[in-house]
């Protein structure tokens, strides 16, 4: 579904940003 879709955009969007503070 589109929701499925965007919850997958927006975590793997926190695991970049995790990556890049880290």
């Amino acid at each position: 579904t589109e929701q499925a879709a965007e919850a997958a955009e927006a975590a793997a969007a926190a695991v970049e940003n995790a990556d890049e503070e880290e």
